[in-house]
């Protein structure tokens, strides 16, 4: 038995450089404050705070 098939091309719509910036910054920014309300290590912390203004920093340099 043949089946045609109909070729369909699906247009999703992308998001822009930096609205996929700030949503990343914004994930960095609640794990961050997620990680100071439960206690966690230090060293935990100190990586999530440091990856986060390494992000905010390429943004704003960026953008000037």
């Amino acid at each position: 038995m043949l089946v045609n098939v109909l070729p369909v091309t699906v247009f999703l719509p992308m998001e822009s450089e930096s609205v996929l910036e700030d949503i990343v910054i914004k994930s960095y920014l609640e794990l961050y404050l997620r990680a100071l309300n439960d206690s966690r290590p230090q060293k935990f912390i100190n990586i999530i705070k440091n990856r986060m203004l390494v992000l905010i920093r390429r943004k704003y340099l960026k953008n000037k």
